[in-house]
Protein backbone atom coordinates (compact mmCIF):
# COMPACT_ATOMS: atom_id res chain seq x y z
CA UNK A 1 0.00 0.00 0.00
CA UNK A 2 3.10 2.26 0.82
CA UNK A 3 4.36 1.80 -2.70
CA UNK A 4 0.94 2.34 -4.39
CA UNK A 5 0.70 5.71 -1.94
CA UNK A 6 4.16 7.02 -3.41
CA UNK A 7 3.49 6.33 -7.28
CA UNK A 8 0.29 8.10 -7.14
CA UNK A 9 2.28 11.33 -5.17
CA UNK A 10 4.95 11.12 -8.03
CA UNK A 11 2.58 11.05 -10.48
CA UNK A 12 0.45 13.82 -9.17
CA UNK A 13 3.56 15.76 -8.52
CA UNK A 14 4.80 15.15 -12.30
CA UNK A 15 1.02 15.61 -14.11
CA UNK A 16 2.30 19.10 -15.42
CA UNK A 17 6.25 17.63 -16.77
CA UNK A 18 5.88 16.98 -20.72
CA UNK A 19 8.22 15.85 -23.15
CA UNK A 20 8.19 18.38 -26.55
CA UNK A 21 9.18 16.52 -29.55
CA UNK A 22 9.82 19.13 -32.41
CA UNK A 23 10.40 18.35 -35.74
CA UNK A 24 13.93 19.54 -37.28
CA UNK A 25 13.84 22.27 -39.81
CA UNK A 26 14.94 19.94 -42.76
CA UNK A 27 12.18 17.29 -41.46
CA UNK A 28 14.64 15.19 -40.96
CA UNK A 29 14.66 12.79 -37.61
CA UNK A 30 18.13 10.65 -36.27
CA UNK A 31 17.63 8.85 -33.63
CA UNK A 32 20.86 8.92 -31.80
CA UNK A 33 21.85 5.79 -29.95
CA UNK A 34 24.45 6.23 -26.89
CA UNK A 35 26.29 2.78 -25.63
CA UNK A 36 28.66 2.28 -22.64
CA UNK A 37 29.84 -0.20 -20.67
CA UNK A 38 31.53 -1.01 -17.25
CA UNK A 39 34.30 -3.52 -17.35
CA UNK A 40 33.77 -6.67 -14.93
CA UNK A 41 31.17 -4.67 -12.62
CA UNK A 42 29.69 -7.85 -11.24
CA UNK A 43 32.58 -8.70 -8.51
CA UNK A 44 30.96 -12.12 -8.34
CA UNK A 45 30.50 -13.34 -12.00
CA UNK A 46 32.90 -11.03 -13.80
CA UNK A 47 30.63 -9.95 -16.08
CA UNK A 48 30.57 -6.29 -17.16
CA UNK A 49 26.80 -4.33 -17.73
CA UNK A 50 25.98 -2.74 -21.24
CA UNK A 51 23.80 0.51 -21.02
CA UNK A 52 22.14 2.22 -23.79
CA UNK A 53 19.78 5.54 -24.64
CA UNK A 54 18.13 5.98 -27.50
CA UNK A 55 16.94 9.71 -28.32
CA UNK A 56 14.98 11.70 -31.63
CA UNK A 57 15.01 15.03 -31.41
CA UNK A 58 16.84 15.14 -28.79
CA UNK A 59 14.53 13.15 -26.04
CA UNK A 60 14.86 10.21 -25.06
CA UNK A 61 12.71 7.32 -26.30
CA UNK A 62 14.05 4.54 -24.60
CA UNK A 63 17.14 3.18 -22.49
CA UNK A 64 18.24 -0.34 -20.87
CA UNK A 65 21.05 -1.53 -18.93
CA UNK A 66 21.78 -5.50 -18.82
CA UNK A 67 24.51 -7.62 -17.67
CA UNK A 68 26.62 -9.16 -20.80
CA UNK A 69 26.15 -13.00 -21.37
CA UNK A 70 30.19 -13.23 -21.61
CA UNK A 71 33.05 -12.07 -19.77
CA UNK A 72 35.31 -9.95 -21.39
CA UNK A 73 39.20 -9.63 -20.67
CA UNK A 74 39.75 -6.16 -21.18
CA UNK A 75 37.64 -2.71 -21.23
CA UNK A 76 37.55 -2.70 -25.27
CA UNK A 77 35.87 -6.05 -24.95
CA UNK A 78 33.60 -5.08 -22.71
CA UNK A 79 32.77 -1.57 -24.91
CA UNK A 80 32.79 -3.62 -28.16
CA UNK A 81 30.04 -6.28 -27.06
CA UNK A 82 28.06 -3.25 -25.88
CA UNK A 83 28.52 -1.26 -29.03
CA UNK A 84 27.41 -4.62 -30.87
CA UNK A 85 24.20 -5.12 -28.38
CA UNK A 86 23.53 -0.93 -29.10
CA UNK A 87 23.42 -1.39 -32.67
CA UNK A 88 21.51 -4.20 -32.53
CA UNK A 89 18.61 -2.62 -30.47
CA UNK A 90 19.06 0.59 -33.27
CA UNK A 91 17.85 -1.36 -35.83
CA UNK A 92 15.16 -3.23 -33.82
CA UNK A 93 13.95 0.28 -32.73
CA UNK A 94 14.34 1.50 -36.27
CA UNK A 95 12.32 -1.59 -37.53
CA UNK A 96 10.16 -2.83 -35.61
CA UNK A 97 9.37 -0.51 -32.59
CA UNK A 98 9.23 2.83 -34.33
CA UNK A 99 6.45 3.56 -36.93
CA UNK A 100 8.08 6.77 -38.37
CA UNK A 101 10.29 7.41 -40.84
CA UNK A 102 14.04 7.69 -39.56
CA UNK A 103 16.50 9.05 -41.78
CA UNK A 104 19.42 8.57 -40.59
CA UNK A 105 21.14 6.84 -37.09
CA UNK A 106 24.02 7.60 -35.45
CA UNK A 107 25.56 5.13 -32.76
CA UNK A 108 28.10 7.09 -29.88
CA UNK A 109 30.49 5.55 -27.59
CA UNK A 110 33.23 6.93 -25.18
CA UNK A 111 35.72 4.04 -25.64
CA UNK A 112 38.30 4.53 -28.50
CA UNK A 113 39.71 1.02 -28.73
CA UNK A 114 36.16 -0.14 -29.36
CA UNK A 115 35.66 2.37 -32.12
CA UNK A 116 39.21 1.54 -33.90
CA UNK A 117 38.40 -2.07 -33.76
CA UNK A 118 34.71 -1.25 -35.31
CA UNK A 119 36.11 0.80 -37.88
CA UNK A 120 38.92 -1.72 -39.04
CA UNK A 121 38.29 -5.10 -37.73
CA UNK A 122 41.37 -6.81 -37.72
CA UNK A 123 42.67 -9.90 -35.36
CA UNK A 124 45.80 -8.89 -34.07
CA UNK A 125 48.14 -9.66 -30.42
CA UNK A 126 46.46 -6.60 -29.25
CA UNK A 127 42.72 -7.49 -30.51
CA UNK A 128 42.86 -11.32 -30.39
CA UNK A 129 41.54 -11.62 -26.69
CA UNK A 130 39.69 -8.41 -26.59
CA UNK A 131 36.17 -10.25 -27.72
Amino acid sequence: MGVLKQVLRYLKGTRDLKLIYTKPIDNQLTLVGYSDADYGGDRNARKSTTRNIFQIAGNTICWRSVKQRCVSTSAVGAEYIALSTTAKQQLWNTLNKLHIDISAAALNTDNNGSIDLTNNPRISDKSKHTY
